[in-house]
């Protein structure tokens, strides 16, 4: 195992074909540490400070945008454009984006909006073995949904 917690063969697999993360938190040290840390152990990163960025990657995504990304991490909170409206929008123009969500403040209304939009809830501070799991759980999930919706990868 390696110090993300994933088994060797999650890992191997996992590096054969690696996931580019879109990373989308506020706080400049974590987005740093959550970057230097995905990357370490294969992952390629976007990582983004605030919601007019996320708004301008989605819309890259929307538009065919080369720089593309297999899962979403974003903090809850989003100054600018929160992470749920912006999923939410994703949703309703028919991007099936695997999601997952960072919080500090976890609560019912949290959970239940995370859970409508099909995304993974996590709870800052966040054990990067956990996030792992979930980024690479959240791409087969993303894969399961559009597969299900009969749309072509990644939308």
């Amino acid at each position: 195992m390696s110090n993300s917690g994933l088994t060797f063969s999650e890992l191997e697999r996992h590096r054969e074909y690696p996931l580019t993360v879109l990373l989308a938190e506020e706080d400049e040290d974590l987005r740093r540490l959550l970057e230097q840390s995905l990357r370490s152990d294969g992952f390629k990163v976007i990582a983004i400070g605030s919601g007019h960025a996320l708004a301008q990657a989605l819309m890259g995504l929307i538009l065919g945008d080369p720089a593309n990304f297999d899962v979403l991490v974003s903090s809850v909170r989003m100054p600018g454009w929160p992470a749920f409206s912006a999923l939410n929008g994703l949703r309703c123009a028919g991007y099936h984006v695997p999601a997952v969500f960072l919080t500090a403040c976890p609560g019912p209304d949290v959970e239940l909006l995370a859970s409508e939009l099909g995304a993974r809830l996590l709870t800052k501070p966040v054990d990067l073995a956990e996030l792992y799991r979930a980024v690479l759980s959240r791409r087969f999930a993303g894969a399961r949904m559009a597969a299900e919706l009969g749309i072509p990868s990644g939308r």
